[in-house]
Order: structure tokens, then sequence, then C-alpha cells
């Protein structure tokens, strides 16, 4: 719900403004992985289980090759900690 288009259409924002809008909370959330406290997950008898996601967007499987995100991320069945 923050693309440009989306926003111009529903919200009568201008490019310009929805641009900032989401540079903004794409800081807000950089902000809140960075304040997080780092907390080491699992432990004896504890279980983590562990995933990673490779990104990548293409238009019509055609065309130049755009970059590539590797997301990873973690889960304790007993805690339900995660990161």
């Amino acid at each position: 719900m923050t693309s440009a288009k989306w926003c111009k259409q529903q919200l009568g924002l201008s490019l310009n403004t929805v641009i900032d809008w989401n540079n903004y909370l794409r800081e807000v959330c950089a902000m809140a992985v960075e304040i997080k406290p780092q907390t080491k997950l699992g432990g004896p008898r504890k279980i983590v289980e562990i995933d990673e996601s490779l990104f990548s967007k293409s238009k019509n499987h055609v065309g130049r090759i755009l970059p590539e995100q590797w997301i990873s991320g973690g889960i304790c069945r007993e805690t339900k900690e995660s990161f």
C-alpha cells in the first residue's frame, strides 16, 4: 500500500511526497532494527529454525538482471524469540 501509483490514486499525493514518505518509513524501520538489543537464541535442548530466501525481480522473465537481496531469519520453537 505504499506504491507510488496507489498513493497517487487513493491519497492524491504527488510522486515526490510518496518518495519522501517511503524513504522516511525505510529509515524508521532501519533505526528500529539497529536499536533492538542483540540476544542469542537457543541453548541446550532448544530447537532454532533458520531460513533464508533470495528475492529478485524481473519483468516477464526477460530483460536486464536486477539486484538480488538475500533475507535470513530464525525462530526458537520453545521461546518464540526470533531474528
